[in-house]
C-alpha cells in the first residue's frame, strides 16, 4: 500500500471527524426515541462525543506547525493503517444518520448499531495510540479509548435492561 504521509494533524482531523459523525448519529436517534431513559442516555453519549471532539481538536491547535519531524508525522505503518480506514469509508459523514436510524425499525438495532460504531472507534484508537510518539496526544487518545469503552458497557446496559 503507498504511503500517503500522514501528519498528527491529518490523523486528528480524520478523529474529530468520527467524532462528529458520533454527535449526529446521537442526536439523530436521541431524536427518534421515545423512551425518555433512553433519550437521556443518547443525550449525554451526544455530550460526551462532542467533549471528545473538542480535546481533540485542542490537540490539533496545540500540534499545529510542530517542528519535531519524528512526532509531527505518523509512520508507513500508521498511514497505511489509517488509509485502510478511510478507503472502507468509515470516515464518510453519513447524510442523514437519522434515515439509516429509522429504517433499523427498534431502539434495539438503534443500540446494536452504536455498539459497532463505538468498537469501531475504540479499534482506530488503539491502533493509532501505538504510533504516536507525542505523550500529550498519547494521553488524550488513552482517555477517549476509556471513554469508548464506558460507552460500549453504558450501550449493552441499555440493552439489558430496556430490551
Amino acid at each position: 500500500m503507498e504511503n500517503i504521509g500522514f501528519t498528527i494533524e491529518d490523523v486528528l482531523d480524520l478523529a474529530i471527524g468520527m467524532e462528529d459523525n458520533g454527535v449526529a448519529f446521537y442526536t439523530a436517534a436521541h431524536e427518534i426515541s421515545d423512551d425518555p431513559k433512553v433519550k437521556a442516555m443518547f443525550s449525554g453519549l451526544t455530550n460526551m462525543e462532542r467533549s471528545h471532539k473538542a480535546k481533540l481538536s485542542e490537540l490539533k491547535k496545540r500540534m499545529v506547525g510542530f517542528d519535531d519531524q519524528k512526532n509531527s508525522h505518523v509512520d508507513e505503518a500508521v498511514s497505511d493503517y489509517l488509509l485502510t480506514w478511510v478507503d472502507a469509508e468509515v470516515f464518510k459523514k453519513k447524510q442523514n444518520p437519522k434515515h439509516e436510524i429509522v429504517d433499523s425499525g427498534h431502539v434495539t438495532d438503534i443500540l446494536k448499531m452504536a455498539i459497532t460504531l463505538e468498537n469501531e472507534s475504540i479499534a482506530f484508537y488503539s491502533g493509532l495510540r501505538d504510533y504516536v510518539a507525542n505523550n500529550e496526544a498519547e494521553d488524550i487518545i488513552s482517555f477517549i479509548i476509556k471513554e469508548e469503552f464506558s460507552h460500549v458497557a453504558r450501550l449493552n446496559e441499555s440493552l439489558k435492561v430496556y430490551f
